[in-house]
């Protein structure tokens, strides 16, 4: 009976997703151990509360960017990276959105010792301890090749300065500029301003850091999207190879983390208030991926 009660109350304050992969359980704490027992730190999880909150993901949908980015640079340069900024902000708060800088570190962890701003001339040198002297294999692996598959300079994502790239801390339009834009005769950009805007007062307006306080990550294997700018061949490998190394670890879950529900009134009513802030946050972050990953 709780549990009918609490999915109808959640589906009313999230709402229908159309890019988003989200599913919600309550779960017992035994039903908790059980999804995690092959974790090597499942031992810290205490199971002091009778029931959690566990949000995951059963499989991650991935989204191009690229169909839409014409448009949108012709409404402002840049709008994409800085929806693809909120968006990543909007997702430390809440669920996990895998975004194209989080697929470049994890090439630049495997083939660039880690340092995704290094430059080709750098990479070279440790590329040829894994390539030998093969130069057309490792010009493939080359920042200014491999940069141009995950991160190219469409997104606005980030600055080059004598061969190194770097991410933009605050790669942002501030809701002024958005407000500009949306003056714009273009309709579907007006439309997007608005859910940015409303996305930036959303992530100000509030006290909690994150808005499903989980006592327990669950190291997950899908996010409940992937944003690509194209899915390519070296993508597909990228998710293959992702795949394959959590398959091999066998510790990998399909939830996010467990969020123990409050038995004190008072502190009820804030996790409710939290949730039902973070479930607006996630219907706006729906929204916005909407408007970035739809073709002209």
């Amino acid at each position: 009976m709780f549990g009918q009660a609490f999915f109808a109350w959640a589906r009313r304050h999230l709402g229908a997703l159309r890019r988003l992969s989200l599913q919600i359980h309550v779960m017992d704490a035994d039903s908790v151990r059980n999804a995690i027992q092959h974790q090597y730190d499942h031992d810290d999880f205490k199971g002091e509360s009778p029931l959690y909150l566990a949000l995951g993901s059963e499989g991650e949908p991935i989204y191009n960017l690229k169909p839409a980015a014409d448009r949108l640079r012709r409404a402002h340069p840049l709008l994409l990276g800085t929806a693809l900024h909120l968006v990543e902000a909007a997702s430390f708060r809440t669920v996990w959105i895998r975004t194209p800088h989080e697929l470049l570190s994890h090439f630049a962890a495997w083939y660039w010792d880690g340092d995704e701003s290094t430059t080709d001339q750098e990479a070279k040198e440790s590329l040829a301890d894994r390539f030998g002297e093969d130069e057309a294999e490792i010009e493939e692996f080359l920042p200014s090749v491999v940069w141009e598959d995950f991160c190219p300079a469409k997104l606005g994502l980030w600055t080059e300065k004598k061969g190194t790239r770097q991410i933009r801390r605050r790669p942002g339009l501030s809701s002024a500029d958005l407000k500009s834009i949306a003056a714009q005769p273009d309709g579907r950009a007006k439309r997007l301003c608005a859910e940015l805007i409303r996305l930036q007062s959303l992530l100000r307006g509030h006290r909690a850091k994150q808005l499903f306080d989980r006592c327990y990550s669950a190291n997950p294997v899908y996010a409940a999207c992937g944003l690509v700018w194209d899915h390519t061949d070296r993508v597909a490998q990228m998710y293959d190879d992702i795949y394959e190394h959590e398959s091999q670890t066998g510790e990998a879950t399909t939830f996010f983390g467990f969020v123990p529900f409050a038995t004190d009134a008072g502190a009820m009513r804030q996790q409710y208030a939290d949730w039902a802030y973070g479930f607006e946050v996630l219907s706006c972050i729906d929204r916005v991926l909407c408007h970035i990953t739809t073709a002209d």
